[in-house]
């Protein structure tokens, strides 16, 4: 053990330096004879003390390397755990990111879906129309089918009496002409007035339904010539007079 002045006795300053001091430091200290009691123990004492002081300097470190590698071990289970947390993270934004694709490939679809059944629709419409017209144009076609004889039996009807009406006319036309002055040329007979002398009636067309027929036969049965058909020069007029149109 380590002597220190202040553990017992007095300073050195505050002692009394008399007669008996010096004589007492007149002798040299005192130490234990080697072989005897005392340093025997004292050797052993002092053997005890180093033992107590190596082994409490391992102890120191021991535990020195105790705690350095729980602070290793305990740095490596945090970033171990800082890991852990990452891949947590990731595999939950990984689970996230699958569920949004598996929506929109579900959007996608539905999409597509509709897409189709809209086609369908269209094309459905499509082909309704197409069958619709189809289905009025057989109609009329067998409309037309059937009301054919009636008409072309109409237009021969009508033909008919446009001729009868052209022939009454042919015979008024050959009544004695009324009296006109002398020099004025004769007017050209009824059949002079026109190449074939039905006064301006066209004989009766033979069209598919009969139009221009009943229309000419209709002007034969009033008697009145057709409106753009006029009769040839000198028919009504006389040289000197002024024609009216």
């Amino acid at each position: 053990m380590d002597q220190l002045d202040d553990e017992e006795g007095l300073p050195e300053k505050l002692v009394i330096k008399n007669q008996q001091f010096h004589k007492e430091r007149e002798q040299p200290p005192r130490f234990a004879q080697p072989g005897s009691f005392e340093y025997e123990y004292a050797m052993r004492w002092k053997a005890l003390i180093e033992m107590e002081k190596q082994q409490q300097d391992q102890v120191d470190r021991n535990i020195k390397e105790a705690r350095e590698k729980l602070e290793m071990e305990m740095e490596a289970a945090r970033h171990e755990h800082q890991v852990m947390l990452m891949r947590q993270d990731l595999m939950r934004r990984q689970e996230e990111l699958r569920r949004m694709e598996e929506l929109h490939n579900q959007e996608v679809q539905k999409r597509k879906q509709l897409e189709l059944r809209q086609e369908e629709e269209r094309r459905r419409r499509e082909e309704e129309m197409r069958r619709q017209q189809e289905e009025m144009m057989r109609r009329q076609q067998e409309g037309f089918k059937g009301t054919f004889p009636d008409a072309r039996e109409q237009e021969i009807r009508m033909g008919q009496m446009a001729m009868g009406g052209a022939m009454g006319i042919n015979n008024r036309g050959a009544m004695p002409p009324a009296p006109v002055p002398p020099g004025t040329p004769a007017p050209p007979g009824p059949a002079a007035m026109m190449p074939d002398g039905t006064l301006g009636l066209t004989p009766p067309t033979t069209e598919r339904f009969g139009q221009a027929a009943t229309m000419e036969g209709i002007g034969a049965i009033g008697g009145t010539p057709p409106a753009f058909n006029r009769p040839a020069p000198g028919a009504e007029f006389a040289p000197n007079k002024r024609r009216r149109y």
